[in-house]
């Protein structure tokens, strides 16, 4: 009985030693695994103080004809597209009804004219009044009007080219009554050039002065640099919009640029921001809302990641602007962003050097 009972004890001391083990290596803290990121150092951003805009190329200047009087269209001479020339023959009305009106207005000043010679004459021999003279000389005067208005609007039943330039839109077709003033041709002048309107907010006018440099941007170029200047600025906003037109020109277009394009503008301003911004890329912004958002810093002391609020100044492609909470050199993560909590433990490569 004495060798079991010390058999049992043996075994029971055995069992203690190896539980008081565990408990030592549970009591062991394994150490915390850095969490993988990628991060981008934040850089100053000359650049986003550029005016970017978007806008229509057109003419310099783009005239839209129309007819001083109604009738119907018997002629269009031209078509969109075609090269005119100044004094050509663009379209024509029916000209039956207007030779006729001007038939009639001749007449009706011979016949005027015949009354007032006659009056004239009756007077002179006394057999006539003056008033009589004088009533004869206003319906004369009067029909001399008449007629020189309608030589004058028979004028208008025909549109000639103002300028050497370019068919840019045909409104109408022959056989089609028109109105008077309703818009048939649009013509634009190709000796005053090219130019590119867009419209910009009135924090972006203020900073602009004439001959600011522009360069433009347009897919169908396979973008291709235009470089332009700012040639005239808006003194008032667009009363729905509230924008203000401005208008570049460009120095020497491409052949291949034409009136209608669509296209991007930066343009760099006389006045530069007080503020200057820093750049960071678009994924290390984690969220945002208004003109605020948030990022992970790296505390370079630590390699940890810090919740950072920053303010917003805008998106510039695939750049994030900011106002506030950061300064240039500090790093930021810009791809893991999402899985982290404040105070994570880091690790990364070495850091991109710019966002852009």
């Amino acid at each position: 009985m004495r060798v079991v009972s010390a058999a049992v004890a043996v075994i029971i001391s055995f069992l203690l030693l190896a539980g008081c083990s565990d408990r030592k290596k549970e009591d062991v803290k394994k150490p915390e695994a850095a969490i993988p990121v990628e991060t981008a150092l934040v850089a100053e951003a000359p650049w986003a103080s550029d005016i970017e805009a978007a806008g229509t190329v057109k003419l310099k200047s783009e005239q839209t004809l129309s007819f001083k009087v109604s009738g119907l269209i018997t002629h269009f001479y031209v078509d969109d597209g075609d090269a005119v020339a100044r004094g050509q023959k663009l379209a024509s009305l029916d000209l039956t009804e207007v030779n006729a009106q001007k038939s009639d207005a001749e007449a009706r000043v011979v016949e005027a004219q015949r009354a007032f010679d006659r009056a004239e004459a009756l007077q002179e021999k006394g057999f006539g009044t003056v008033a009589v003279t004088d009533a004869a000389r206003r319906a004369l005067m009067t029909a001399r009007t008449s007629r020189d208005q309608i030589n004058f609007n028979s004028g208008w039943a025909q549109i000639f080219a103002p300028t050497d330039g370019i068919v840019l839109h045909r409104f109408a077709e022959p056989n089609e009554l028109m109105n008077a003033g309703e818009p048939v041709l649009t013509v634009g002048d190709r000796t005053e050039g090219l130019i590119m309107r867009v419209p910009l907010s009135d924090q972006q006018v203020v900073r602009l002065r004439m001959g600011d440099r522009a360069v433009a941007h347009f897919r169908a170029l396979s973008g291709e640099d235009v470089v332009g200047k700012v040639t005239r600025i808006g003194a008032q906003a667009d009363p729905q919009t509230g924008a203000f037109d401005v208008e570049l020109t460009f120095a020497s277009p491409p052949p291949s640029l034409m009136s209608g394009m669509i296209g991007s503008a930066s343009i760099t301003p006389s006045v530069m921001p007080a503020v200057k911004l820093l750049e960071i890329p678009a994924t290390a912004l984690v969220e945002a809302t208004g003109d605020g958002g948030y990022v992970y810093r790296i505390d370079p002391a630590t390699s940890r990641a810090v919740h950072t609020t920053i303010r917003v100044g805008g998106i510039r492609g695939e750049a994030v602007l900011v106002r506030s909470g950061l300064a240039a050199g500090d790093r930021v993560v810009a791809a893991g962003a999402a899985y982290l909590s404040d105070g994570d433990l880091v690790s990364s490569a070495a850091p991109t050097l710019s966002a852009r």
